[in-house]
């Protein structure tokens, strides 16, 4: 009995240890917390990792847990998004390192707060990755460069690819009365590893002819770029070689005589497309505005002229 009571004390002991040193209930097989314990709540070099995606927030400096463990509607950290809520952690609001090991972008990324450009970041760029170095917490995102204006829907237009091949068009402002810039146009996609790879350059190199059936060299085709006039050019990208991918970078590279290079990035997929090759893509389709009234309206049409197309061939063969 003694032996009994001994185990299930030290058992006890144990589990409680275990609860008192259990931080974190981000559940995800992605996730990868450790700290270093310093004296009931207080902690210190606490690390979020996101090891799926090469992304993770360290903090140096001692926190103390005075909120207990922190739960995945607290903290996200994604290469979308990295994300400690301020109002439902302020033991967690405190100086922090975010560190991206590859960020997914084509460019030198802008670290955005909030949606603007971070003005308070110390921010790291390298072969490495990027480390950002921040004083307190909001939701941080990484964007492409945007040198200039874009004008572009691209989401409707996508269908069209798929049907037939088009082109998407977009409308460069370079913000500048010049004509001196030349503009070119490339996709990259990611591939199943997840490296992004470079798919498409426009405008494709075609010398299309005029009415006399020369080579209308004003042409992008010919050219080989795109020139804007007064700042302003028309773009393009390609429907071909597009659907073997869902997700892209859209960058759009425009340099002048004297070197100077303007450049806009900007992420775009193809998932919400009904011409899309997943099912993912169709039901998202199916639930997006007004999709499925028409569909059904469509499906009733239908019908009904089967009914009509049936109730003549019957009167005409006699049949009943």
């Amino acid at each position: 009995m003694n032996k009994l009571f001994i185990f299930l004390f030290i058992f006890a002991v144990s589990i409680s240890v275990v609860s008192a040193h259990t931080i974190s209930n981000l559940n995800s097989s992605c996730y990868s917390v450790t700290h270093t314990d310093v004296s009931g709540t207080l902690i210190e070099d606490l690390l979020i990792d996101n090891t799926c995606e090469g992304v993770s927030i360290s903090w140096s400096n001692q926190i103390n847990l005075t909120l207990g463990v922190i739960e995945p509607v607290e903290v996200n950290v994604t290469g979308e998004k990295v994300f400690v809520s301020s109002s439902l952690r302020p033991d967690l609001n405190a100086p922090a390192t975010i560190t991206y090991d590859s960020p997914q972008t084509v460019t030198t990324p802008t670290v955005l707060k909030d949606g603007i450009e971070c003005g308070d970041c110390n921010i790291t760029h390298s072969l490495q990755g990027t480390v950002v170095d921040v004083v307190s917490f909001s939701t941080y995102t990484l964007q492409g460069a945007q040198d200039f204006t874009l004008y572009s829907d691209i989401e409707p237009e996508l269908p069209r690819l798929f049907e037939d091949g088009g082109k998407v068009y977009q409308s460069v402002d370079l913000g500048e009365s010049t004509d001196d810039y030349v503009c070119l146009v490339q996709v990259f996609a990611y591939n199943e590893r997840g490296d992004l790879v470079l798919i498409q350059t426009n405008p494709e190199r075609e010398a299309k002819g005029n009415f006399l059936g020369d080579p209308d060299t004003n042409q992008p085709e010919s050219l080989g770029y795109f020139q804007p006039k007064n700042g302003l050019a028309n773009t393009y990208f390609r429907g071909e070689g597009l659907a073997a991918y869902n997700d892209f970078e859209l960058v759009i590279s425009c340099r002048d005589s004297i070197n100077t290079l303007k450049v806009y990035e900007e992420s775009f997929s193809t998932r919400y497309s009904p011409a899309g090759r997943q099912l993912e893509a169709r039901s998202l389709w199916l639930t997006d505005g007004d999709n499925a009234f028409y569909l059904v309206w469509i499906l009733v049409l239908s019908l009904f002229a089967l009914w009509i197309g049936g109730s003549i061939w019957r009167s005409v063969t006699g049949r009943r």
